[in-house]
């Protein structure tokens, strides 16, 4: 994007998205609120709606929850765009609760229409990577951001104007200081939720490596006495559980085997040693043995993993600095992942 001199801020960002507290929507609000955009809210897809008309209560009845959840939020998204002016900015995360006809009155409205898509828009590997509404969705936008160049080339091909804005990591005060003083466990750690292709990978990692596994589901897989089975984690405990592991393991969707997930920079920026899938991406951001692992396939993960296990308490210390003063030094934090954000928002307005 090219620079803007003396760009106009004084517009308001409108954003659709969740509030919860593991939500990048969260990590964004947050981060533009520090930037110079003095007018920064949010419409939440997962608060409760009260007090909606009889038709909308009629629809609560009828219509499947899911489907009566995005007709609600669309009808308090519209009220909002109707009290905003033209050149201000409708910002939508992934867009699967948006419907492309509000899309339409906001653009008609003359906002200016940005998406940051944290999955692919046009690979969808699960329910909540997509949906119709994201696919019907895309041309509407001014920008849309994406964290991977695959997804970029993808919706260049539809002229669609595009920037690849990559994952980050919350930091905070405490991340530096406390986190570091983590008693460690010498154990690899796994944080999500189960498929079919992770399960099978974890059954073969964990044959002679001890692995904690950490989400929903789990329990329900067969795995050896060596694996540890533990409730989902979420906030500081999130990063916390990052950290005082010896070795993170990440694993890739089949969306984004080139690229990289919102993992490459949780690990190693609250001071984790990353055990990461070599990609296009991880091989960019990070020196191998250095700052992070990259490894090829389950047998060499698991190779790589036992010689992380035993590492020294020093060793593994330098690694742990090393790999959170390399993501700090990529602005791999959220708030200046947000300023970048706005820097393009700021540019593509100014072409309004």
């Amino acid at each position: 994007m090219h620079e803007i001199t003396n760009p106009d801020t004084r517009f308001a960002i409108l954003i659709s998205g969740s509030t919860l507290p593991a939500s990048i929507e969260l990590a964004y609000l947050n981060g533009l609120k520090r930037t110079k955009c003095e007018n920064v809210q949010i419409v939440e897809t997962d608060r409760i709606y009260t007090n909606l008309t009889f038709l909308y209560k009629i629809a609560r009845r009828i219509l499947p929850n899911n489907h009566r959840r995005i007709l609600a939020h669309n009808k308090i998204l519209v009220r909002e765009i109707d009290k905003r002016g033209r050149g201000d900015v409708l910002l939508i995360f992934k867009g699967m609760e948006v419907l492309p006809d509000t899309l339409k009155k906001a653009k008609k409205a003359g906002l200016i229409l940005v998406n940051y898509n944290p999955d692919h828009p046009f690979i969808f590997s699960g329910r909540g990577s997509g949906n119709a509404n994201v696919r019907n969705g895309i041309k509407w936008f001014d920008l849309y951001m994406t964290y991977a160049l695959d997804a970029k080339q993808a919706l260049e091909k539809r002229n669609i104007p595009s920037y690849v804005l990559p994952f980050g990591f919350e930091n905070s005060s405490w991340m530096g200081q406390s986190l570091l003083k983590e008693e460690e466990i010498n154990s690899c750690c796994f944080i999500g939720n189960p498929d079919s292709i992770r399960v099978a990978f974890l059954q073969e990692f964990a044959k002679n490596i001890p692995l904690h596994l950490y989400g929903t589901g789990w329990s329900q897989s067969d795995f050896t006495s060596s694996v540890k089975i533990h409730e989902a984690v979420t906030g500081k405990e999130f990063y916390q559980t990052l950290r005082k592991y010896r070795v993170q393991l990440n694993l890739m969707r089949p969306h984004n085997l080139n690229s990289h997930n919102m993992r490459t920079f949780d690990v190693p920026g609250c001071g984790g040693i990353g055990l990461m899938p070599r990609t296009r991406d991880h091989e960019h951001f990070f020196s191998d043995s250095n700052e992070a692992f990259i490894y090829d396939e389950v047998t060499d993960a698991a190779k790589t993993a036992r010689h992380i296990l035993d590492l020294s308490y020093e060793e593994a210390v330098k690694i742990r600095k090393s790999a959170r003063e390399k993501t700090l030094q990529l602005g791999g934090d959220y708030n200046s992942r947000a300023q970048l954000m706005f820097d393009n928002i700021v540019s593509i307005q100014s072409k309004q």
